[in-house]
């Protein structure tokens, strides 16, 4: 199991968009 937080200032579109890129299963937003 992998885990990785995201703290740039891209909107929360665009960080999803980066996730489902790297092929992540599982996006939590906090």
């Amino acid at each position: 199991m992998r885990a990785n937080i995201d703290e740039s200032s891209d909107s929360l579109n665009k960080k999803v968009r980066n996730a489902e890129k790297m092929h992540i299963n599982y996006i939590v937003v906090v």
